[in-house]
């Protein structure tokens, strides 16, 4: 039988993600989710060479991404 993975759900999030965790949660790359806090698309503080994503501004990405995409339809 065929291992199915759960949808991950943003409530089990820690409140602070790194952008590890962000390709896990967008099926995205290392390379887009490092364009994505550069463009500053997503909002983040950068700690030295290191970047910190509030769960919030995740949230917020992702509901602009979807508002977005039902302007299109």
């Amino acid at each position: 039988m065929p291992c199915m993975k759960r949808p991950l759900r943003l409530d089990s999030l820690p409140d602070v993600l790194t952008p590890q965790d962000l390709m896990k949660v967008l099926p995205i790359g290392r390379d887009a989710v490092y364009l994505l806090l550069q463009r500053k698309e997503i909002a983040s503080v950068r700690i030295g060479r290191k970047f910190i994503v509030p769960k919030q501004a995740l949230k917020a990405f992702l509901s602009i991404d979807n508002e977005s995409a039902a302007t299109r339809s």
